[in-house]
């Protein structure tokens, strides 16, 4: 009865513990309009973990960034469209590994498409050299989610080409659901544990001859 109970715990201490630690990021406000870029922190992140966001008004020409209920490229013609890109550099960002899904949250559609990602960064943001993230499912129209890749910490992101410039959008927001290493380890465990324990239980006892 206390190795079930002590089980019971374990398993319980470990539904109790959050699957995955979750990063939000509020591109909305902290970035002057006409920045050349900005640099975020947001809830939920580790202390000196930054994003710093970037505008091209071309894919090799840097710009200026539209600030106001989220963030754009500062032109006449567009927020972030067909031609013009925002970049996202998650060097600073020391906690994402390959299990880290990243969402971002735009204030309009068409969604814009997450172009390219790199290791190290390169103009112009598409082409040679640049890959295309691993999307990941999503029910809900104004956000784009995809799997982090470790090392690639350059985000292009633009809208589909041939989209006009007149449904532009902008970058409200960004999250990052990152699963807790010691929530897996310790319900593994603990179910496993019950397992063994259970068999134990009802195996049927072995007489010894007289």
């Amino acid at each position: 009865m206390i190795k079930l109970t002590a089980l019971t715990i374990l398993v319980g201490a470990a539904l109790a513990i959050p699957a995955s630690a979750l990063e939000t990021w509020n591109f909305s406000t902290g970035c002057a309009n006409n920045s050349a870029s900005c640099n975020f922190t947001g809830t939920g992140i580790p202390s000196g973990n930054t994003v710093t966001v970037t505008a091209y008004k071309t894919s090799s020409t840097t710009g200026t960034l539209y600030s106001s209920s989220g963030l754009g490229v500062n032109t006449s013609t567009c927020e972030v469209s067909a031609t013009c890109y925002l970049l996202l550099d998650f060097t600073n960002v020391t906690n994402f590994n390959s299990s880290t899904v990243i969402t971002l949250d735009f204030g309009d559609t068409p969604i814009p498409t997450v172009v390219d990602q790199k290791t190290s960064l390169s103009t112009p943001l598409a082409g040679s050299g640049w890959s295309a993230v691993t999307t990941v499912a999503n029910s809900n129209p104004d956000y784009y989610s995809f799997k982090y890749t470790p090392g690639d910490n350059f985000i292009a992101i633009q809208l589909p080409t041939g989209q006009s410039s007149s449904s532009s959008v902008l970058l409200t927001g960004m999250t990052a659901a990152t699963p807790e290493p010691g929530y897996y380890l310790l319900l593994g465990l603990g179910l496993t544990s019950l397992v063994m324990f259970r068999r134990r239980a009802t195996r049927p006892e072995t007489k010894s001859e007289a």
